[in-house]
């Protein structure tokens, strides 16, 4: 298997271990509120959090590294992904606030609704912000990294 070969093996391997995590975080979520409105958003929130932290440590390392052309559309689509997750995290948010835990089935005791409702909200808070961050430094990084890869004698290696 070739250089390249490895590379796609690599990201394939992200890919698989990113869903999983990402599954594992959404679970609780899902087994208990299936009706939950906003799960397949938190995902998203999950899966770009953990892809662009990825992708901004080791971006020398990843499959789309020589590839200069997908850098720079990743860059100029770098702004309209964090302005949709900036809008999607605040309508989840204005969604707690208009309707609070109604999402929550009867059946929990007010404590248990309680605590589940402050596990989800704290977990879309967390992964909203940290997508939105991550999705605002990513087009920083790939500036660097181009600029650094145009400037040095061995490029893109």
């Amino acid at each position: 298997m070739g250089k390249k070969g490895l590379y796609f093996l690599n990201e394939i391997i992200w890919i698989l271990v990113f869903a999983i995590i990402a599954a594992i975080i959404i679970f609780p979520v899902y087994k208990q509120t299936p009706n939950f409105p906003y799960i397949i958003p938190n995902f998203i929130f999950v899966l770009i959090t953990l892809f662009l932290t990825r992708y901004i440590v080791f971006l020398k390392k990843t499959i789309i590294a020589k590839k200069r052309l997908l850098l720079k559309v990743l860059f100029f689509l770098s702004i309209p992904i964090v302005l949709l997750l900036a809008d999607q995290y605040f309508t989840i948010l204005e969604y707690f606030k208009e309707f609070g835990y109604e999402f929550i089935p009867d059946s929990f005791s007010y404590l248990d609704s309680r605590t589940l409702g402050n596990y989800v909200k704290t977990e879309i808070s967390f992964f909203g912000i940290a997508s939105i961050i991550t999705a605002a430094i990513f087009p920083l990084r790939i500036l660097f990294y181009l600029w650094k890869s145009s400037n040095t004698q061995n490029k893109l290696r």
